[in-house]
């Protein structure tokens, strides 16, 4: 359960090293914001928050997702608004 992240979830995938991955459809807890809308979110094993982005500002738009079995570094998402799909290539950006 958290509200401040979750917005209706419609897909879920885990992610090799075991977090959860979930595109938000915004139809459940809709956000306020739009640069908030059609996030996919990632929380780990134990339920903690990592970090979301957008895909798309329209409501209900992340549909699905798909990550690459064995590796961290591609995400796939499916934007219902755009009726396409892209693979978003993810890289590790050291802290400041």
């Amino acid at each position: 359960m958290d509200n401040a992240h979750l917005r209706g979830p419609l897909a879920l995938a885990f992610t090799p090293n075991g977090h959860l991955i979930t595109a938000n459809g915004d139809a459940v807890n809709p956000s306020a914001t739009p640069s908030q809308n059609s996030e996919i979110v990632e929380f780990t094993k134990n339920g903690n928050f990592v970090a979301e982005f957008s895909i798309d500002s329209a409501v209900g738009a992340a549909f699905g997702i798909a990550v690459a079995p064995y590796e961290l570094t591609r995400l796939a998402a499916v934007d219902d608004t755009r009726n396409d799909l892209t693979v978003y290539s993810l890289t590790s950006q050291p802290p400041e």
